[in-house]
Parts: structure tokens; sequence; C-alpha cells
């Protein structure tokens, strides 16, 4: 998936909190807890989480590589795409791309890196 596809595949943080989820969580489409749909979930952005019917709350960067990054969803996602698409990235060429600062780029190159992830968005 290009930069492209990625900006409008996933529009919102939302859009990529529930593929986060279904990709890792909810494979099943339902609450681990209590069955409930995963469209049913309550989403709360600045807390990175959603919530059932049951009170349960679900985080979709928890054991990921975005576990413990202020970055947005959307920015991961388009960095991702972009280091597929170019494997010699700098932290400055990404830092120019995503418009983040020299370190967070830098920071998320080292955990491109440390973990493959050419096959993220299937």
């Amino acid at each position: 998936m290009n930069t492209e596809q990625v900006k409008t595949a996933f529009p919102t943080e939302r859009d990529c909190m529930l593929f986060l989820i279904k990709k890792r969580e909810l494979k099943t489409g339902s609450c681990a807890a209590c069955g409930c749909m995963a469209s049913d979930l309550k989403c709360y952005e600045e807390r990175s989480c959603f919530v059932c019917c049951c009170n349960h709350f679900i985080y979709p960067r928890k054991d990921t590589i975005f576990e413990n990054s202020k970055l947005p969803l959307q920015k991961w996602f388009l960095g991702i795409a972009y280091f597929n698409q170019h494997q010699k990235v700098t932290g400055q060429a990404l830092s120019d791309f995503l418009d983040i600062n020299y370190k967070s780029a830098y920071y998320m190159i080292q955990k491109l890196r440390k973990n493959n992830l050419q096959d993220f968005f299937q």
C-alpha cells in the first residue's frame, strides 16, 4: 500500500484504531468479554481506546510498536507506507515527509527496522 492509499484508507484516528483492533484483538469481530460487535464500540480518541457495552476497555496500541508513542496512528501508518516504499529512509527524510521532529522520525525508523512490517496492511 502506498502513501496515497493509506491517506484515503485511514482518514481519521478512529479508522486506524479500528484497523488495529480488527487485525490484532478482534479477529472474530466481537468483544472477548461479552461478544459485542466491533462496530458497536465507543471510541475515546483522547485516550486511544474503545469501550464496549460491558465497560470493557480495549487499547489498540497495547503490545504493538505504537504502545509508548504519542504520535498519532495516522502518522505511524504513513511512516510505515513510506518506509516500505523507500527502504533506504533517513530520519531527516521521514521527518520532512511526516512533518514531525527529527527525534520522533529517528525513533520511528528504529522501530520499523527492528520489526518487519512489509505485510502490515494485508
